[in-house]
């Protein structure tokens, strides 16, 4: 059954989407979805959980956590509909290093 990012998202902005959750769950990271009118995933070390949550609005929120303090590290903002090859996807980001590590490795540039 597809979900709302296969059957919503370009081909491009569902790379980036799974791209970036990929990243953040191999650092260890636990993963927070909102889709602008509630949080759906919370906390999450599930990808397809995760995944199935997104885009089923126009954004999504994404926020990471350290999985034992629960700690936001780190908040990433996409909106779909920007360009079709998911270059627009993330639309602003945390400032730290975390998210800039991340935003590097999705996009495949020097951090």
């Amino acid at each position: 059954m597809a979900n709302s990012l296969s059957k919503y998202a370009t081909a491009g902005e569902a790379r980036v989407a799974r791209k970036l959750i990929r990243e953040a769950l191999a650092l260890g990271y636990h993963v927070s979805v909102n889709d602008g009118y509630e949080t759906t995933v919370v906390r999450s070390t599930k990808e397809r959980q995760i995944l199935d949550a997104m885009c089923s609005t126009g954004e999504d929120v994404v926020t990471l956590h350290m999985p034992v303090s629960r700690k936001p590290v780190a908040t990433f903002w996409l909106i779909y509909g920007n360009a079709e090859d998911g270059e627009e996807l993330i639309a602003d980001y945390t400032d730290n290093e975390t998210s800039n590590r991340l935003w590097a490795a999705v996009y495949g540039e020097a951090a």
